[in-house]
């Protein structure tokens, strides 16, 4: 079974993976590490990219007055499973329709169940992160059964797509 990555692991290793790019001196390197910490333990990139998600899907005319309008909607929320933080921003982007519409993608045949390797793949795709080690820790019975219906995959995917903390509400007036 694999490793559950803690928040810290990962703001490790992104830096880790930075650094030598960009060729940063060593006696930086544990204040860039504890940079990376804190951007990983408080998902500053995964409320980024809502912002920019939404900015781009709705390209409204005054940008950074639509920026401030979510950064006031937006609740900090602690998961009460992980203690991570989630960003809310009131209803999630990808609604249950878009969940279906993707597990209907992977069941090309019509069977009403795709291989678990698929629900994992779509977990990646809508930004769940460690899809794989998700599933073999959190859903074991599932990988045992090699294939999941469409009922839980929806429930799956929607309950970890938005325990990630990917959620945002488009304004209609921001056009």
């Amino acid at each position: 079974m694999a490793k559950e990555i803690s928040t810290d692991e990962d703001g490790i290793k992104m830096i880790e993976t930075l650094l030598p790019k960009l060729r940063i001196k060593e006696l930086h390197h544990d204040k860039l590490k504890g940079i990376g910490k804190y951007v990983a333990k408080h998902k500053v990139q995964e409320l980024f990219n809502e912002l920019l998600v939404n900015i781009l899907t709705t390209r409204p005319k005054d940008v950074k007055g639509t920026i401030v309008n979510l950064l006031k909607k937006v609740n900090k929320k602690i998961s009460p499973e992980n203690k991570e933080v989630i960003w809310d921003f009131g209803s999630n982007y990808l609604e249950i329709g878009d969940f279906e519409t993707l597990f209907d993608t992977y069941d090309v045949l019509g069977v009403h169940h795709i291989p678990v390797s698929y629900m994992v793949d779509a977990l990646a795709v809508v930004g769940v992160p460690e899809a794989k080690q998700l599933v073999e820790i959190k859903y074991p019975e599932i990988l045992e059964e090699g294939h999941v219906n469409k009922v839980t995959f929806l429930y799956i995917i929607e309950e970890e797509h938005r325990k990630s903390g990917f959620a945002f509400k488009l304004d209609d007036n921001s056009k």
